[in-house]
């Protein structure tokens, strides 16, 4: 973990974040959470395309919590999203298997592409280090079964209590501030 003074030395560091969070089971609000995880893909691609990294020289470290790392894990599946960019994709308690819930055909259709892509892309997608660390015991949010990115063997998996250093298992929000597993 860097302090201020650290990061003062990088030259940009751009975060994007997603703040919808309506997770009550209506109709409505499952339909604007579907719409969300589309456009989420899409301005995250756009930031490539669009300038702000495009004229990196470097690979792009990603880092998502919850179902942003699953967008993060699904960005080669976007057609207009540059994958040379991509270095490595590190997910915090991000149900990268399956949804918790599996509430229609839309959701059904997102994980089996984004899947059906790191398949047939996975000789472009070589170079991409994938990093999936989970809560452990007490996410009831994500549990551990869902974390494990499938059929790839450049893929690591740890729950937070297998982490040498971290005394305990962190539920599906302390994952972001525990000190024992940032640090």
């Amino acid at each position: 973990m860097m302090n201020k003074t650290e990061m003062r030395s990088y030259r940009s560091l751009v975060a994007q974040s997603w703040t919808a969070s309506a997770i009550l089971l209506s109709v409505q609000l499952q339909r604007y959470r579907k719409n969300i995880i589309g456009s989420s893909c899409a301005s995250l691609a756009h930031c490539f395309i669009a300038g702000m990294l495009i004229h990196t020289m470097f690979e792009v470290v990603l880092v998502g919590h919850s179902f942003g790392g699953t967008v993060l894990y699904a960005l080669p599946a976007h057609p207009r999203y540059d994958i040379t960019k991509m270095g490595l994709v590190m997910t915090l308690a991000a149900p990268i298997t399956a949804p918790p819930l599996m509430m229609d055909e839309k959701m059904v259709s997102f994980y089996s592409s984004m899947h059906e892509t790191w398949r047939k892309r996975n000789d472009e997608l070589d170079h991409v280090g994938i990093v999936s660390y989970s809560g452990g015991l007490k996410d009831y949010q994500v549990p551990d079964h869902l974390a494990p990115v499938p059929e790839n063997d450049r893929a690591i998996h740890r729950p937070s209590w297998s982490i040498r250093g971290v005394d305990t298992s962190a539920d599906h929000l302390c994952i972001l501030w525990c000190n024992q597993l940032v640090r």
